[in-house]
């Protein structure tokens, strides 16, 4: 993983604490970064509600998230759109707003 990279990660990971943990009700679930080729990153969070395990909750009221990281830190997300067709979503500040897979 390159330095730009690593600093989006962590950007991600901070743009997404500040979306929904200002309530302090939530907390990650998941947190995986995994390296799919030897340009791209992708990284899969799951966001929910903190003692939610066992509960209906668990199943329903989580935000997934899939956001893909290029070679220099540029953030992309596959969204799908009118139509039933995928569109790419890019930049840092789409992807943090749009990432619920």
């Amino acid at each position: 993983m390159t330095k730009a990279q690593e600093s989006t990660v962590g950007q991600l990971r901070e743009a997404l604490q500040e979306r929904w943990f200002n309530s302090a009700d939530y907390e990650f679930k998941t947190w995986n970064v995994q390296q799919l080729d030897r340009e791209h990153v992708v990284v899969k969070s799951t966001i929910g509600r903190i003692n939610d395990e066992g509960t209906l909750a668990q199943s329903i009221c989580r935000e997934r998230h899939k956001i893909y990281i290029g070679l220099r830190g540029g953030c992309a997300i596959l969204k799908l759109g009118a139509r039933g067709k995928l569109v790419k979503v890019r930049g840092f500040r789409n992807c943090v707003a749009e990432s619920n897979v």
